[in-house]
Formats: C-alpha cells, sequence, structure tokens
C-alpha cells in the first residue's frame, strides 16, 4: 500500500514589496497636482480681470520682424497640429487605442502653464508684445510676488505649440541616432546613449535659439555676458541655457528611449499592479507621464536656471531695453523700476 504524503502548503511570509505603492502610482500622483495647480492658475487668471495685452510701447517693429513673427505663429501651430495626427490620432485610429507616444505629446503640452517659473527669482526672459499675448497669469503662480508681474506677454500660439514642436520631432529624431549608435556599437553602456541624448539637445538649441532670438520672438535680457554669446545683443545666449535644455530635453529622449521587457518607460513601472480596466490603466499611465514630465521641467531647467539668474548682469543690455516690444512694460518709464539698475527685478 503506498502513502501519500501531503506537503502543506507554503505559507509565504510578510511581504512589504506587495504592498509597496507602485512608481506609476507616486508620478501620476505628481501629475493630479501638475494640473490641478495649472487648473487653479489658469481659473485665477480668468476671474481677476487681468487679462489684457501688454503694451507694446513706443519703439516701432520692423517690417521684416513682423514677417516672421506672423510665419513663426502660423508655422508652430501648423507643426502642432501634423504632431496631434501623426502622433496621436493616426496611432488611435490604427490601434483603437492610445500609445504612448500619444500620451507623451499630450504631456508636452501640459507644461505651458509652468512657462513664467524660470522669472520666479528675477526676470530671465521676455517674448515679444507683438505676438497673440494676453499678459501672463505668472503673478498668479503660489509664491510669485512681482508688481508688474502680470505684463510679461505668454505668446498663445507660439508658445504653447513650442512645447510639443520643439519637443516631439527632436526626441523622436534623436531616439533614431541612439537606436542607430547601438546598432553600430552593442557594446555602447546607457551612460553613453544619455550622453548623445544631452549632447545632440545642446547642439540643437545651441544653433536654434539664437536663430529664434535674432527673429524678435523673445529675449534673454537677465544673462551673465562672460559666458554668453553675442553679449550684449538683444539675441545673446548665455551658454548654460544649451546646457539645461540638454539636460533637460535629453532626460525626455531617454524616457521615451528606454523601457523594460514590458514595454513600460521608467515612470510606468507598477502599471501591471493597478486594477480595473485597460482605460484606467490609461489614464493611470497620463496622468504618471504628465507628473514626470512636469517635474522634470521645473527640477532640470526652471529651478537652476532661476538660481543662476539670480547672480545674473541685474542691467539688461541696451539693445533690449531700447525696444519697447521686447521689454514687456516691465520697466523703464512708466514702470517705476529702471531697465539698467538692479530694480529690474519685479520682486
Amino acid at each position: 500500500m503506498t502513502k501519500t504524503i501531503t506537503t502543506p502548503p507554503v505559507v509565504e511570509p510578510f511581504s512589504t514589496q506587495r504592498h509597496k505603492v507602485p512608481p506609476v502610482a507616486l508620478w501620476a500622483g505628481a501629475g493630479v497636482v501638475s494640473l490641478g495647480l495649472c487648473v487653479y492658475v489658469l481659473i485665477r487668471w480668468f476671474a481677476s480681470g487681468q487679462i489684457a495685452r501688454t503694451p507694446n510701447g513706443p519703439t516701432p517693429l520692423p517690417h521684416w520682424m513682423r514677417i516672421c513673427l506672423v510665419a513663426e505663429q502660423v508655422g508652430l501651430m501648423a507643426i502642432l497640429v501634423v504632431c496631434i495626427y501623426v502622433f496621436l490620432i493616426r496611432p488611435w485610429r490604427r490601434t483603437g487605442h492610445i500609445t504612448f507616444d500619444g500620451i507623451l505629446l499630450l504631456g508636452f503640452l501640459s507644461l505651458y502653464w509652468q512657462d513664467p517659473y524660470a522669472n520666479y527669482l528675477r526676470q530671465y526672459f521676455t517674448y515679444n508684445t507683438h505676438m497673440l499675448q494676453f499678459g501672463s497669469w505668472a503673478n498668479l503662480l503660489p509664491g510669485y510676488v512681482a508688481p508688474n508681474g502680470r505684463y510679461p506677454a505668454e505668446p498663445l500660439l507660439w508658445e504653447f505649440a513650442m512645447y510639443a514642436a520643439f519637443c516631439m520631432p527632436p526626441i523622436v529624431f534623436c531616439n533614431y541616432l541612439m537606436r542607430k549608435a547601438q546598432a553600430r556599437r552593442p557594446d555602447i553602456s546607457k551612460a553613453g546613449l544619455i550622453a548623445i541624448a544631452i549632447g545632440f539637445f545642446f547642439v540643437f538649441d545651441l544653433i536654434g535659439e539664437p536663430l529664434l532670438m535674432v527673429q524678435g520672438l523673445y529675449s534673454l535680457p537677465a544673462s551673465i555676458p562672460s559666458v554668453s554669446l553675442f553679449a550684449g545683443h538683444y539675441y545673446q545666449l548665455p551658454i548654460y541655457e544649451p546646457v539645461f535644455i540638454g539636460i533637460w530635453c535629453g532626460t525626455y529622449a531617454c524616457i521615451r528611449f528606454f523601457r523594460n521587457d514590458h514595454g513600460e518607460a521608467f515612470h510606468e513601472h507598477g502599471i501591471n499592479r493597478v486594477g480595473g480596466s485597460e482605460r484606467r490603466r490609461t489614464w493611470v499611465r497620463a496622468l504618471a507621464t504628465i507628473g514626470i514630465l512636469n517635474v522634470c521641467w521645473m527640477v532640470l531647467f526652471n529651478l537652476p536656471i532661476g538660481l543662476i539668474t539670480r547672480i545674473a548682469n541685474p542691467s539688461w543690455p541696451a539693445d533690449v531695453y531700447n525696444r519697447s516690444y521686447l521689454v514687456d512694460h516691465l520697466c523703464g518709464p512708466g514702470t517705476g523700476y529702471s531697465c539698467t539698475s538692479p530694480g529690474t527685478r519685479l520682486r
């Protein structure tokens, strides 16, 4: 007679790993906070009665510059429409669900509300008032105190489209270069690929920003002249600008490039532990994407640029303050602040 030995079930010890909050939920929380602040600031802006065009001032705008401004606004909006179709609508229709790139594109558009934060500690940049703009919500950002904070022109068409048009296509191309490098040198390390991403966006910005600024789209008046290209001109470019653009946008390229075996990006880890329907998981992924993009924008660019600007030259170049359409009614006659003294700071 054969005796059957029944092995008692193994009871696993209590595991805290199973009960940890998945990373995707933490990033989704950051996304909720970002969207909440965005809605809060915009509602305050609409309710404040401050929505009004920033005056152009007395300086006449050159005709060639006016043509450039119109072409840039129309062209960038056209690029945005193409991006929405290529990365969001077409893949959605083909697969029946929103893809990673579609979510990423929407995440880029969510960055616009943060745009004035680089001016939080001192006015770092100004936009041309001749673009479509209705002032700014800067002075309504939490903690932002500036008597003329409603005046920095925020170009609604150009700047909103910029966050998608100048992020998504270059990131796709950067990832193509990273794959090419990986195919050519299979032993290339992750650090090497990250360096390619950061280096690509450093060069991209180093070439691209002067081309944009020379058209009169915007200016970076509070720069450190000793480390700036074209110092003293309205299109001066501090070299730390492309450095931090490289780090910031290079990080975005790496987020898109590096995936685990399940095709999940860094901020999506643990999405399989989120209960509910596939639609619910898509919402969580979208919020997580918005969260990580906004955190990177704040930590990798706005914060360091703001801190550096505190030690920048407090006197704006004459080539800027003599162009009232780039001064944004922040300093000069009738504002109570001088463009050529430490009083240039709005705070």
